[in-house]
């Protein structure tokens, strides 16, 4: 079912599209051009410490950016999960986590591919990954599991109060601009590093920054913050969907 549902979505989004799944291949290099040019030439000179290479800091920003928008469309898509799919939901019995389930392998595939892009983008400017690189899956298997805790949350709520949505995509921009992607964390001062350390989202971005643009094994802390909170709202997160998902049929 979940295969299936993945299949039939991908299908619909490009329906009628000429050039159909190379979007798939066109929206990152765009996005990655798109950066390059307006960030990468104004920005890397505010950041000396990346170098004086202006695909220095493009690698910093894109290594961070595409993590940062795979968890915000678990979320946002995982939100509004149930509402998509009320039509099968109210017409035969079905099993409530592959909505989930759906989403993020949905997500997962538009990560590998935009990941994937990246790279060879890189290796193409002479930039070429070290082996720290074969780490960043198992990294995002632990967003992934953070970002489906929220949605599990998210989700029921926004069956019973649908401005949720709309306020967890208030929530999700500020806590981008919170979260040190396209600057350093450097620039903030002493006094502000908190916002950090209860920022789940900002273990993940260094530990990707670590890996793919510094070439090195992140701290002992990154990892334990970034598998801390993951667990955690995973377990929250299932727990408060099981207690009320048999009452979704009724409310959609």
């Amino acid at each position: 079912m979940v295969q299936n549902l993945i299949r039939r979505e991908f299908k619909l989004r490009y329906l009628g599209s000429l050039l159909g799944r190379y979007w798939n291949v066109l929206n990152p290099l765009a996005m990655i051009a798109i950066y390059t040019v307006i960030f990468g030439r104004v920005m890397s000179a505010r950041h000396a410490a990346l170098g004086d290479s202006t695909m220095a800091y493009v690698i910093y920003l894109v290594s961070g950016l595409l993590p940062w928008n795979a968890f915000t469309e678990m979320l946002l898509r995982g939100t509004r999960g149930f509402l998509e799919q009320s039509s099968m939901i109210k017409k035969m019995e079905f099993p409530m986590e592959v909505v989930q389930t759906t989403v993020a392998g949905s997500v997962t595939i538009n990560f590998a591919i935009s990941y994937a892009v990246f790279l060879l983008v890189t290796v193409a400017f002479g930039y070429v990954p070290t082996w720290h690189i074969l780490l960043v899956p198992i990294v995002y298997v632990f967003q992934l599991f953070l970002a489906v805790g929220l949605a599990h949350f998210t989700s029921i709520l926004n069956v019973f109060f649908r401005d949720t949505e709309s306020m967890v995509g208030i929530i999700t921009q500020v806590w981008f601009w919170v979260t040190p992607i396209i600057y350093l964390e450097s620039i903030v001062p002493e006094w502000a590093h908190w916002l950090f350390w209860i920022n789940p989202m900002y273990y993940f971005i260094r530990i990707y920054h670590d890996l793919v643009f510094g070439h090195m094994l992140p701290a002992p802390e990154m990892i334990a913050g970034a598998v801390g909170f993951a667990v955690t709202a995973f377990v929250l997160g299932s727990s408060f969907f099981c207690r009320f998902k048999v009452e979704v049929p009724d409310e959609i």
